[in-house]
């Protein structure tokens, strides 16, 4: 199956274009939607093997693009870039067509989350088609664009950080445990119960009474607000860490303990937290 990732999305843009409709031009022309931003620094060589290795899926999506499309300054460029720019480039009689490609794609992949193809659909339906267009590009700048040559493991979560009461081991269990309860799809939380949660978390660094650095872990999942802290001293990769803080959200998996459930808020006690390898 086709997946959605920032390879095909090129390719299905690369049909319409009037212009741009080499598959190297293409890419460069996407990606200017975020490499051409004064806020952006990228020490990536752009050069027409990397485009060539990107496209074929030889090569991940460069680091520094991932992080610098989480901004919020740069997400609110992309969409003025795509509305002023990209949607121009379509040759007219094609729009339609490619649009319907992408949101047939959004549909059929697996790997997306329910949450997430309402999300970009509602737009599709909408007819906010540069929107629709700009998240969609976002969201593939984020997937795992590289084939791997080892064994399908694309579903296997990485730890990154896990609670004090467990080991490390136990973290990447819960981390793949499907068994254990979604919190997405629970008709009732209760307390003491463990759910497990896959969402757009965002990550930001406070300090306790103590002076001690800890880090506050969000999500908003419809109308109930996810929130807990985590130590800074239990998180793997003390870099990742500080990444994390200063970005707007990521996607990612969660292991919770509730502590405490009240009209709109859910507050709870964290004890693995993680993202694809």
């Amino acid at each position: 199956m086709e997946e959605l990732v920032l390879s095909s999305y090129i390719k299905i843009m690369q049909e319409s274009f009037s212009k741009n409709n080499k598959q190297e031009s293409a890419a460069r022309f996407l990606l200017n939607s975020i490499l051409s931003q004064e806020a952006v620094w990228c020490g990536t060589d752009f050069s027409s093997k990397k485009i060539s290795n990107i496209v074929n899926r030889k090569d991940p999506v460069p680091e520094d693009i991932v992080i610098a499309s989480t901004k919020e300054d740069v997400i609110i460029s992309v969409h003025a870039y795509f509305s002023e720019y990209v949607m121009k480039e379509i040759n007219p009689h094609l729009r339609l067509d490619v649009l319907d490609k992408i949101a047939q794609l959004v549909q059929r992949d697996s790997v997306i989350s329910t949450m997430k193809k309402e999300e970009l659909l509602s737009l599709f339906g909408s007819e906010e088609y540069d929107v629709f267009l700009a998240d969609v590009f976002l969201y593939v700048i984020g997937r795992n664009n590289k084939i791997s040559k080892e064994p399908d493991n694309r579903n296997e979560k990485r730890l990154l950080y896990r609670s004090s009461l467990i080991s490390d081991k136990k973290g990447v269990m819960f981390l793949n445990d499907t068994n254990i309860k979604s919190f997405s799809e629970a008709e009732d939380t209760r307390s003491n119960d463990i759910y497990r949660l896959e969402a757009y978390f965002s990550f930001d660094s406070q300090y306790d009474d103590d002076g001690r650095r800890i880090i506050c872990a969000q999500a908003i999942i419809g109308n109930v607000n996810i929130i807990g802290t985590t130590s800074s001293e239990n998180w793997l990769s003390r870099s990742y860490m500080n990444n994390v803080t200063k970005v707007n959200s990521i996607f990612c998996t969660t292991v919770f303990k509730v502590l405490e459930v009240t009209s709109n808020n859910c507050r709870v006690q964290y004890l693995a937290i993680g993202d694809e390898i």
